[in-house]
């Protein structure tokens, strides 16, 4: 049924740039057909072949579009040929910037499953993208329900690679990091503002970064599990999104969905990643049209209307530019030392104890390890200070104060 595909280097997010491929498995006289899946951070393009009523996939293309959809979609497109495809269909999140046949992204997700399970139900589909989750519960053909998450962050991945770059990781790194952690930490799934708090909290108290990272990617998992109502044993379960390649979500599922009777089904090679693209070029081989020019697809900017602002530069006599102090050249007296350690950042500077000036100041980036950044930002001071020989005093701030004055109390006192 799959023709060999482009190859790909794409991580957990599913977000790194693939090249167009050589068409596969084309046979003379077969259609081709096209499906654009338009994503808050991605596009990516199915091509599919109909010879004799039989489909097969000839080649699939993502690329991450940094915000710019349609350039993207014109990179993808160049070499394509449209003017020898026989349908084109679009669906996706900012599907509408291109002027083709929408269609809504459950028809998609189903065309698609149907397809891969060879019309075989009972089936869910749940998908899990960089700013949205949803899933797909087919009971039969006429009976088929979809559900959407709500504007809330949590249990996307575009949520989940904010919170793990605060330890200076990838999506794709975390993915490895907690892969195979049997005891992750205990966070709570439903609110992104308290998970945010529950991984800044136990990163600053110094617990294990894999167990923390570990507990994040099953918090999002249980968030995204709340869409599955009264399941019935024995439906096959897809997996889709760019986070289904992520080992810990895929084990996540697999146990949890087995202790409903509901089995995971292994997709062929990155299918996940392209899963309602695939819909979307199936549903265009069934209706065939004549695919327009590029050109023609592409909306006129003259046409789309704006709302203008007046330049930012317009603004800068209302702004005060606060100069840094100057740092004061070093005398004997004692000093004080203070440490702000925050969730994302961490600062410290050295005072005098007599005359309160600033004798140094530095930052550095906590990424998940306050006790680090704070070693880091000590021995900054010691070796371009060099005041700290009389120190009568540290104060310590932030997020990270409880775990880094633990330390300090414990190697100098509490006086």
């Amino acid at each position: 049924m799959f023709a060999q595909h482009q190859q790909s280097n794409i991580d957990a997010t599913g977000i790194n740039i693939t090249q167009p491929a050589q068409l596969n498995n084309v046979k003379s006289g077969s259609s081709r057909f096209l499906g654009v899946d338009i994503g808050a951070e991605t596009i990516k393009i199915v091509e599919i072949n109909k010879s004799n009523g039989d489909l097969s996939l000839s080649r699939w293309l993502i690329q991450e579009h940094h915000k710019q959809p349609v350039n993207a979609f014109r990179e993808l497109v160049s070499n394509l040929e449209l003017h020898k495809i026989d349908g084109i269909n679009i669906c996706g999140r900012l599907s509408r910037l291109l002027k083709l046949p929408h269609i809504p992204t459950q028809q998609a997700q189903l065309q698609a499953a149907k397809f891969l399970l060879k019309n075989s139900f009972p089936f869910m589909v749940v998908c899990i993208g960089s700013r949205g989750f949803s899933v797909l519960e087919a009971w039969s053909k006429e009976n088929i329900i979809f559900r959407e998450n709500s504007k809330c962050s949590q249990g996307t991945g575009n949520f989940l690679k904010q919170l793990v770059e605060r330890f200076g990781l990838s999506v794709e790194d975390a993915s490895k990091l907690c892969a195979h952690i049997q005891k992750p930490a205990i966070l709570s799934g439903r609110c992104p503002v308290i998970l945010k708090t529950d991984v800044t909290h136990l990163a600053n108290k110094g617990e294990s970064r894999a167990e923390i990272i570990a507990g994040l990617f099953d918090a999002m998992c249980e968030n995204v599990l709340t869409l599955i109502k009264d399941p019935i044993p024995n439906t096959q379960v897809i997996l889709a999104g760019g986070l289904a390649r992520a080992e810990r979500v895929k084990f996540f599922f697999k146990n949890s969905l087995a202790k409903h009777g509901l089995k995971l089904v292994d997709l062929p090679d990155d299918a996940c990643l392209y899963f309602d693209a695939l819909g979307a070029a199936i549903l265009a081989s069934e209706s065939p049209f004549a695919a327009p020019k590029t050109l023609e697809i592409i909306p006129n900017p003259s046409n789309l209307k704006t709302e203008k602002f007046p330049p930012l530069s317009q603004y800068l006599p209302k702004i005060k530019r606060l100069q840094s102090q100057k740092i004061t050249k070093h005398i004997n007296q004692p000093y004080i030392l203070g440490f702000d350690i925050g969730s994302t950042g961490s600062k410290c500077v050295v005072i005098g104890y007599q005359d309160l000036q600033t004798y140094w100041e530095g930052y550095t980036r906590t990424s998940g390890n306050p006790v680090g950044a704070a070693h880091f930002l000590w021995q900054e001071a010691i070796n371009k200070s060099m005041c700290l020989n009389n120190i009568v005093a540290i104060g310590v701030t932030g997020s990270g104060r409880e775990i880094v004055s633990y330390l300090l109390k414990a190697c100098y006192g509490n006086e």
